[in-house]
């Protein structure tokens, strides 16, 4: 823990006060999610700002909640009506796949090509995938509408998490329904980290010119 940059985490630090990044050294580096507010890839400014605060709640507590569920120490009757049929179809489906847990909300800074970026690795562990088990780096998502930035940050995650036995890990986005519909998406990792290496190449020019700045957000 430094007080100045929050606590540690793998390859530097992060502030949860002011939900901020920095590597080893100190420097401030950008959040893959910042990455795409920068670069104009998300943008929510036109969303009302209760809105954005009942979908940053309800993504924190089914977030929380899954991470409970999956360890065996959830408490189904401290959750909140919203989330019950959410974290029920994300049980299911985990169940399905016989998923085994081996990390949650695992803060990291990872380097790609050289850059750094930081993020938060929803659920790492293993499942089973076409006959075979796999080692998974898997990222949930609340939000209806599918974006193609879900397979980019899912495949950092991929290239940023620790050796697995089971060889490199699949990427898997879970966005899930209100209604607890469940929908797996799979990233094509080398692709997709491929494109990504590109947008936080991008970022860092923009950031190194002075052309934006790095702003305090909603964590990963």
């Amino acid at each position: 823990m430094n007080p100045r940059w929050g606590e540690s985490i793998e390859g530097g630090f992060f502030d949860s006060i002011t939900h901020s990044y920095r590597d080893s050294e100190g420097k401030m580096i950008p959040s893959v999610t910042q990455i795409f507010d920068l670069l104009g890839i998300t943008d929510f400014s036109l969303v009302p700002e209760a809105t954005l605060e009942w979908k940053r709640n309800f993504g924190n507590a089914l977030h929380r909640g899954l991470e409970l569920l999956v360890f065996d120490h959830l408490d189904w009757d401290t959750c909140a009506d919203p989330i019950i049929a959410p974290l029920t179809g994300l049980e299911e489906w985990l169940k399905s796949v016989d998923y085994k847990p081996e990390f949650a909300e695992e803060k990291r800074i990872i380097t790609v090509n050289g850059m750094k970026v930081g993020g938060t690795l929803d659920h790492r562990g293993s499942f089973m995938y076409k006959g075979k088990r796999r080692a998974a780096v898997i990222d949930v998502k609340s939000g209806s509408k599918y974006s193609k930035s879900w397979l980019w940050q899912v495949a950092v995650y991929c290239s940023g998490a620790p050796k697995h036995e089971l060889g490199t890990y699949l990427g898997i986005v879970l966005q899930v329904d209100p209604d607890g519909k469940v929908n797996p998406f799979f990233s094509d990792t080398l692709v997709d980290l491929r494109e990504f290496t590109t947008l936080l190449a991008a970022t860092n020019i923009l950031l190194n010119n002075g052309m934006v700045k790095l702003k305090n957000k909603e964590e990963d």
